[in-house]
């Protein structure tokens, strides 16, 4: 019999007519969950899902031998989770932004193009969890900020950004590539990182 277990705590819950992980949460929610009370991380047979939406992942089979460990915690912890690890998570790919323009400068394309699809696939991560804290949080996004933009320009600016860089990858712009690394989206994420997560930290904080 699959074992099934919250927040690390066994629970003795049929889950025989649960084909797969998907089928199985919307039951979990109903039953045991409360309002203000969010899944934030699931762990199937060791292996975890957070923050990005996996459905290959939750498409998986459960059988007799799963071991499901469901953890779930209140919106404002899952919130400050998360306010918590964008700064970090910017810092990293501040650094590889800085990485990938001193490749482009010394010609080594192929380690650059590697860097540059971290880049994307990290930004991609981190409009997720604005889009996160958006659902959880009542944010104003025109409230202009110290540095006279508003949330809402700052993601709007971030995505025409990645659009650029998308467009300037695939024609092999490395002069426009570069510009678009080294000043646009660092000066953007760096925005992001100094005035609109500690913005909405104290949003959360209220």
């Amino acid at each position: 019999m699959p074992q099934i277990q919250l927040n690390h705590i066994d629970k003795d819950i049929n889950i025989s007519n649960y084909r797969t992980i998907s089928e199985l949460i919307p039951t979990i929610k109903d039953l045991y969950l409360k309002k203000d009370e969010f899944i934030s991380k699931i762990i199937f047979d060791q292996k975890v899902i957070t923050f990005k939406e996996n459905k290959d992942f939750l498409e998986q089979k459960i059988d007799n031998n799963s071991n499901i460990n469901i953890i779930y915690s209140k919106r404002s912890s899952i919130v400050q989770e998360s306010l918590d690890f964008i700064p970090q998570h910017l810092d990293k790919i501040l650094n590889n932004i800085n990485k990938c323009c001193l490749s482009i400068n010394k010609q080594k394309f192929h380690n650059a193009k590697i860097i540059l699809a971290n880049i994307i696939e990290n930004i991609d991560l981190t409009i997720q969890l604005i889009g996160q804290l958006h659902k959880a949080l009542s944010i104003n996004n025109d409230i202009k900020q110290a540095n006279g933009f508003s949330i809402k320009e700052l993601e709007i600016h971030l995505l025409s950004i990645v659009k650029g860089i998308n467009i300037a990858n695939k024609n092999h712009d490395n002069i426009m590539l570069t510009d678009l690394l080294e000043y646009e989206l660092k000066d953007n994420l760096t925005q992001w990182k100094i005035q609109a997560i500690p913005f909405i930290k104290n949003i959360n904080s209220l």
